[in-house]
């Protein structure tokens, strides 16, 4: 799933014609490839602004994910037509949810305004001595919540599973998690009729965030071990 906004927050009121360059490039370079599954017109870029200013700028994501979807259409070599969308951080959930999945004229609408899908970047299940999905309690909001928008695309969990010194302690690393989510997911009614399946962040721990808080070899609890189980350091000739 190729991210077409290469850096978060670089998209300005107006938008730059290099980022549409970049977003058509990115498509012209992985469409014709069978195992693309979609194409994100950005990750949480609404979120941020140009100088770290609190600017709104969730229109400007907006137009970049319509050009992309128009030129997508128009663009007849292309093997196949690959669904754009975009991820957005569990903030403000109601009115991002629906913003993406509304025109903004209801005498003219354009079919491209809208995502084709949407992902959303949520950890709302943090409770390591949960073991059923009636203890997770955000997770059903998160379902309720999607239940009430009437969605018409596919829904993405495109970031789940926190981090809690509540999970388990396993082969001497803290807060192993569980990801139980992901089995509610499969089996939970609620959460199978609204999301379309998700993504567990992440595999491996990124040095330079963890670092500060649980150095190397990360055996201590930290809030930025994003990994989905701590394995014994590959040597290079393991992975040769």
């Amino acid at each position: 799933m190729p991210d077409m906004c290469r850096h978060w927050g670089t998209l300005s009121k107006v938008l730059p014609t290099p980022t549409e360059n970049q977003g058509q490039a990115v498509m012209n370079a992985f469409a014709k490839y069978s195992n693309t599954l979609a194409f994100s017109a950005g990750n949480e870029v609404n979120h941020f602004a140009p100088l770290n200013k609190e600017q709104w700028n969730a229109p400007c994501q907006k137009k970049f994910l319509r050009d992309m979807r128009e030129y997508m259409e128009s663009t007849c070599e292309y093997p196949r037509k690959i669904p754009i969308g975009l991820i957005s951080a569990d903030n403000d959930r109601d009115n991002l949810a629906m913003y993406y999945n509304c025109h903004s004229s209801r005498r003219k609408m354009d079919p491209f305004e809208t995502a084709d899908w949407y992902g959303l970047n949520t950890y709302v299940f943090c409770d390591g001595n949960a073991t059923s999905f009636e203890e997770a309690e955000g997770l059903q909001l998160l379902a309720s919540s999607f239940e009430s928008y009437n969605y018409s695309v596919p829904t993405l969990l495109t970031e789940f599973g926190c981090l809690s010194d509540s999970f388990s302690t396993i082969d001497g690393y803290q807060g192993q998690r569980n990801f139980n989510q992901a089995k509610w997911m499969l089996d939970q009614t609620p959460m199978r009729e609204q999301f379309s399946g998700g993504f567990a962040f992440e595999y491996s721990i990124e040095k330079a965030n963890a670092g500060s808080e649980s150095p190397y070899p990360f055996r201590k609890f930290g809030h930025q071990n994003y990994r989905k189980y701590q394995l014994p350091p590959i040597s290079a000739t393991m992975a040769i």
